[in-house]
This record gives structure tokens, sequence and C-alpha cells, in this order.
């Protein structure tokens, strides 16, 4: 077994990824972009991963319909199945509702939930919370990606402690690693001036950072761009930036540089359980870099005011611009709450030790 184990398993495990572009298998594989967790977890089982890419850029009543098609002919393929692996929400509780409409016992269902609380208006709120409970009657094992939901499926939803068990998230820290050289990028080039860093699009509050910054001197990139999110970053946020912000799409290896070179990095969030800014937390640690970050729910496992990274609370313009100027004029502040950061990620957020984790998972729930 290598540092990601590989055991010969008999068990066959199929992997049911909700959102998992072809682009983004193929830069994994190449060492363009960290390593894929759910192509590794595959690797143990004998079963290639059902892929739901037919269905993921419809919407409306027509994507309603070619989802439960979907759904069925997956059930369909999963009959030999001796458990199944599916990564988030939007197939998971379908398949789980059909599986017991059906009276299908097989296979085994573990699923990724994150986003416990869905829906835009109350009714659908509603509507998603009683498919949710009943799916959770059919699921064998949910895996959680923090505290906050632990806690909710366990004490709101009634779930049994043996079927749900918390893994935190993981960073390739063999991708995302401060001693490799820096990489030269054709049609990439960093600021020429000291700028810190912020990305991402889930939950992200870029107008509190905006504001915040607005009268710093120094330089801000925004790398705003994900292949996982649905989100984008439009309206306000684009509109009116003072001179010191630049917005801009970075893949994984220019935002590799980005963190490399940056000061610090700084993560708005808004009020969430989810873990949004998880990966990029994770990522600007495993470079060693201080973080600014606002405080939710969703990340209190991880962060330590003052040890790992300064926190703010939500929507507070005032408290960041003193968050990010206290940075400012503090570097060893920012060198010491780096070191606790990388320290933070090689103890808990290991891209191996998740991986095996989640293996090992789906081959004790296969031999229920």
């Amino acid at each position: 077994m290598d540092a990601v184990g590989h055991p010969a398993q008999s068990k066959r495990v199929v992997i049911i990824p909700g959102e998992f572009p072809a682009e983004v298998r193929g830069a994994a594989l190449r060492g363009e972009r960290p390593r894929s967790d759910v192509v590794e977890v595959e690797r143990h089982f004998p079963i290639p991963l059902i892929e739901m890419k037919e269905v993921q850029h419809e919407s409306g009543l027509r994507g309603m319909i070619a989802k439960v098609k979907a759904t069925h002919r997956s059930l369909l393929r999963l009959k030999d199945a001796d458990a199944a692996f599916i990564t988030g929400e939007e197939f998971a509780i379908p398949l789980a509702l059909m599986a017991r409409l059906f009276g299908k016992n097989k296979p085994r269902l573990v699923v990724r939930l994150e986003n416990l609380q869905q829906g835009r208006t109350h009714l659908r709120s509603v509507l998603f919370e009683v498919f949710l409970r009943q799916a959770l009657k059919r699921i064998d094992l949910v895996l959680c990606r923090n505290s906050a939901n632990h806690q909710l499926l366990l004490g709101v939803y009634g779930v049994p402690p043996n079927n749900t068990r918390l893994v935190f998230d993981c960073v390739d820290t063999k991708f995302f690693d401060p001693d490799l050289d820096a990489a030269h990028i054709e049609g990439f080039s960093l600021p020429k001036q000291p700028y810190i860093v912020s990305a991402g699009l889930e939950r992200r509050d870029y107008p509190t950072l905006i504001e915040a910054v607005r009268t710093l001197g120094i330089h801000v990139v925004i790398g705003a761009a994900s292949p996982w999110s649905m989100y984008r970053l439009e309206g306000e946020s684009q509109r009116n930036l003072p001179p010191n912000v630049t917005i801009g799409a970075f893949d994984a290896r220019q935002m590799r540089e980005l963190y490399r070179a940056a000061a610090f990095v700084v993560i708005p969030l808004q009020p969430t359980l989810r873990t949004c800014g998880d990966s990029t937390l994770t990522e600007a640690w495993a470079m060693g870099k201080g973080v600014v970050i606002t405080r939710t729910a969703g990340l209190l496992d991880f962060l330590r005011d003052g040890v790992n990274a300064l926190t703010v609370g939500p929507g507070d313009v005032a408290a960041m611009r003193s968050a990010i100027r206290t940075m400012i004029e503090n570097p060893t502040l920012c060198e010491k709450l780096g070191i606790a950061g990388r320290a933070a990620v090689l103890r808990d957020h290991l891209f191996e030790d998740y991986v095996n984790a989640i293996a090992a998972s789906l081959a004790e729930v296969a031999d229920r």
C-alpha cells in the first residue's frame, strides 16, 4: 500500500460524483491541479464511477425530469454493487428516495452531505427537509465535513451515531507545497507590487472585503472562479472597484503562484453552516500563508483566532479593515499564523488521510 493506500478490494463499490467535469480529471492526472479525491478513492475498488454529466447543465422542469431518469438508470446499474458513494445532495437524496420507494436494499449508500438547509423559498425549504428526512432512512452512512452538520444530523434529524461520521476535508500538500520551485506559466505574471489574495465563490462576501480595502494602500487580487460552483461574481462586486482591487479567473497552478508570493490571504464569507471557504483556507495554510477570515459556524472546527488565523464577524467592514491593517503592519504575525496553519493542515487535512478514511468507510459499509 502506498501513501494513498490502494488495497485490493473484493467488494463492488461504485462512486457517483455530483459534479466532476472531465477537464478536472484530466488536469489532476497531468499534475496541473491538485489530485482528485474521487479519482483516488475510485482506485480502491473494481467498478468505475458513474458520471451524471448528462444532466449537470439542465435546469427547470426539464432538468428535474432528466435527473429523475438519470437517477433511475443509476439505480439499475447499481443492482450488483455492494455499496455506492455519492458525493453530494443533488443525486444522493433522489437516489435514496427511489431506492426506498422500490424496496431496494442494495447497494448500501454512503453519502457526503453538507448543504442540509436548502431552498430559496419557505415552501422549497419545507419540501427539501421532508425529502431529506425520508432519504436519511435509506442512507447507511453520512459523511460530514464539520461538526455543525454532524450535530444537526444527530440532534435534529435523529440519525443514529453509527450512521454518521465526521471527516474533515483535505488539501493536496504535494501540489500546494511552498518548497516546490516557482512555476513559469506562459501568459501569466504576478503583480509587481506587494499584494494580498482572496479566492472562491461559494458564500463569499466580496463587497465587505472590497469596502475594507478601499482606503488601504495594498493591492488585492481576487480569484473568483471554480469548476464546482454555480455562483458567479456580479453586481456591485464588479462595479465601482477601487484601483487597488483586481478580479480575475485563475487555474490551480496560477493560484498556487499567487499564494506563494502574496503577503497573506483574506477569505470574506457570508454566514453558513457549510464549510464554504475551507478549500481556500487549507490551500493558503498549505502554502504557509497567514489568513484573515470571517468566522462562520461551518468553519469553527478549524479556526483558532490569533493562533492560526485572524477572524472577524460576518459583514463587519471595520473589523476586516482592522485585521488586514494588523497583518500589513506585523509581518512576524503573518509568519506565525502561516506556520500554525501549515501545522493544522499536516495534522488534520492531509489528502492521503482523507482518501484512506473514505475508502475504509466504504469497505466497512459494504461489509455490513
